[in-house]
């Protein structure tokens, strides 16, 4: 009898988004007009030069790439690594990787075995926990408060940990919270993580985007823990280059070849047209992102004020990041479809079959009752998805 895929794939569950983008095509199809805060990618277009860059490298994209990037490159990201967070990394410490979420599925690899236990904040990204579970190991979930700015606390980390605890996924800004740790949190975590010899994979995709204070990565904040410490970052959110699928890992050079030892074996070099690109929007002019940074700043506070000035939301407004993750409990019983609103979900299907609005319930987040709407640089877009979704709430119908 043929044997069925892994038993693992069921630990895993299916994209929160598959039933929404459904509907979504539907709508569209039906000549409705969408107003789209669901996908999690940066709306503003990438600087000029990098297109110039990846012009250049055409002409010499006919060979393989080196498995952990090119000498360019990693030589740029080391040296930005200290504009960027402090920390003075060495090439031989990059790895680059297809994205981001390829860089901490390779450092997941390297670091489980079968049984170990990952820490994974909550909320938190959806593939968090679906990478860990993919790789056999067990996720154990630390619940974020949101009365302490949706960031754990050195005694809740102190209270997961057990012996089978091998590493702690670390997100500042986080996706979906905006949860931005400070240098002095960071330090104070860093002291249950140092005292049971833990890991940290600290992914750092929104540095950027850093609102009521500057950006503090772990690293720098305790470097005692350098050793143990890899960080993930990439090109998609920082310079709204998410196609080019760029990421790297900063790691010690032990666990640096490590992730080259893996990646050989799988993918291999990233395209070096893609490489080129990451290179030349590191090394150029910042200001290209202080633009956007400065307008996401301004319509995040539009967005979330918007959205808690609504019966039956509440929503603070974030530290950092590009989200907002408003409460929407209150909206529960609302009719809809013949049945009460009694879920995220049922909020998020809602949203968008009445106003026509689209956002991500918290469930695929660890954070029920509440969704997620990606920012935009657009103020007129948000107030045309504050008045619909005003109106929608105005117009629902409950049974009393």
């Amino acid at each position: 009898m043929a044997r069925g895929v892994a038993a693992r794939l069921d630990r895993v569950p299916a994209s929160a988004t598959l039933a929404m983008n459904a509907r979504v095509e539907e709508l569209r199809a039906a000549g409705k007009p969408i107003l789209d805060f669901g996908v999690g990618e940066a709306d503003f277009e990438p600087p000029a030069a990098v297109l110039e860059a990846a012009r250049d490298a055409l002409h010499h994209a006919n060979h393989y790439a080196p498995v952990a990037g090119t000498d360019e490159l990693r030589s740029v990201i080391a040296q930005t690594s200290e504009r960027d967070r402090g920390f003075a990394a060495k090439a031989s410490q990059v790895v680059v990787s297809f994205g981001a979420k390829q860089a901490l599925f390779n450092s997941l690899m390297m670091l489980l075995d079968p049984g170990d236990e990952v820490l994974v904040p909550a909320p938190y990204w959806v593939s968090h926990p679906a990478q860990v579970e993919l790789l056999g190991g067990v996720t154990r979930v630390i619940h974020a408060r949101k009365e302490d700015g949706w960031k754990i606390r050195p005694e809740a980390l102190e209270r997961s940990i057990s012996p089978r605890s091998k590493a702690l996924i670390l997100c500042s800004p986080a996706n979906p919270t905006g949860a931005t740790y400070s240098s002095e949190e960071l330090s104070d975590l860093a002291g249950v993580l140092k005292a049971h010899d833990l890991y940290v994979l600290s992914a750092e995709g929104y540095h950027a985007f850093t609102y009521s204070k500057p950006h503090a990565s772990i690293v720098n904040a305790a470097p005692e823990l350098a050793e143990r410490t890899l960080i993930i970052d990439g090109i998609s959110k920082t310079y709204g280059l998410a196609g080019w699928r760029v990421g790297w890992t900063i790691a010690p050079k032990r666990l640096a070849r490590s992730l080259e030892k893996i990646q050989s074996q799988s993918t291999s070099g990233v395209s070096v047209v893609a490489q080129a690109v990451a290179a030349c929007a590191l090394s150029g002019s910042q200001s290209v992102v202080e633009a956007p940074r400065s307008a996401y700043e301004a319509t995040r506070k539009v967005l979330a004020s918007g959205l808690d000035a609504i019966d039956g939301i509440s929503c603070s407004v974030p530290e950092g990041g590009i989200y907002v993750l408003p409460e929407i409990s209150g909206l529960y019983g609302i009719q809809h479809q013949g049945r009460e609103l009694a879920s995220a979900r049922d909020v998020a299907l809602w949203l968008l079959d009445t106003a026509h609005v689209v956002c991500i319930d918290g469930d695929a987040f660890g954070a029920p009752n509440h969704v997620r709407f990606t920012q935009t640089t657009d103020s007129a877009r948000i107030q045309r998805a504050l008045e619909a979704i005003r109106a929608a709430v105005a117009g629902a119908r409950r049974d009393p």
